[in-house]
């Protein structure tokens, strides 16, 4: 199953911490998975969801701005939700050209370390 973010931003707001509960306990009655597309933004319920989730994936694309963002974004996720969730990176996008003066994929392992998958 999968949930989708609203299309509008301003939609996300209006969500409640205790529906957003219910909302996933009952999804998860009835699929073994559930994946959720999280905002860019943090809400009062993004922490609940955090620490209810089983496995967390973080797709980023591999440009440099997007790599400190998604740095930041695991930094926070450990400060907010401990070390108990373990983010993974998937980057997509990836393209390994063999001319290229970019971003290699060593260059992304180094940047971020064992949550590359």
């Amino acid at each position: 199953c999968v949930l989708a973010a609203p299309t509008r931003p301003s939609e996300m707001r209006s969500f409640k911490t205790d529906v957003v509960v219910r909302m996933l306990d009952l999804v998860s009655a009835y699929f073994d998975n559930v994946v959720i597309d999280m905002p860019r933004t943090w809400f009062p319920w993004t922490e609940t969801v955090l620490l209810g989730s089983n496995k967390l994936y973080i797709v980023a694309e591999m440009t440099v701005p997007c790599l400190r963002h998604t740095q930041r974004l695991i930094q926070a996720i450990y400060e907010t939700a401990g070390r108990e969730v373990k983010p993974n990176v998937i980057v997509n996008r990836f393209e390994q050209k063999m001319f290229d003066n970019g971003i290699k994929q060593a260059d992304v392992q180094d940047i971020l370390g064992e949550h590359f998958v």
